[in-house]
């Protein structure tokens, strides 16, 4: 059970919530228990799970990243410009693991899954797996 999504996203640093998207696909599939997997196949934009209630939170994390792997550092050796998003998407990750229980996925009350560009804007995806019975 595989499901696909697109975004388009409109800035270099964005933060997509996707979690409404991720109990969409687990509701359709009609799983009540097991696991979904939420991956980006991009080099350049990775999958978090953290708080969604306070919007700040999103402008923190971009802003801490950047402090770790500044946009245009003259010692990276990347070819590309965007050396910087290859290594904050390396230190996030490409995808999250959750546990479905009772047809819902299990996330702490504060939490929400996004998608995270970091070199856009550009048009990206994540690949929904859902996986019964876990």
């Amino acid at each position: 059970m595989l499901k696909k999504f697109t975004y388009t996203t409109k800035t270099r640093l964005e933060m997509i919530d996707v979690t409404a998207d991720v109990a969409q696909a687990v509701s359709d599939f009609g799983v009540n228990y097991g696991l979904v997997y939420v991956f980006s196949p991009h080099t350049a934009a990775a999958v978090t799970v953290m708080e969604a209630t306070d919007p700040n939170l999103k402008k923190d994390l971009n802003h801490a990243l950047s402090k770790l792997f500044p946009y245009k550092d003259p010692d990276y050796t990347h070819l590309g410009n965007n050396a910087d998003a290859h290594l904050k998407v390396a230190t996030l990750g490409a995808g999250q693991t959750l546990i479905i229980d009772n047809g819902h996925i299990i996330l702490g009350e504060w939490q929400g899954i996004y998608l995270c560009e970091l070199d856009g804007p550009r048009q990206r995806e994540i690949y929904i797996k859902v996986a019964q019975g876990m």
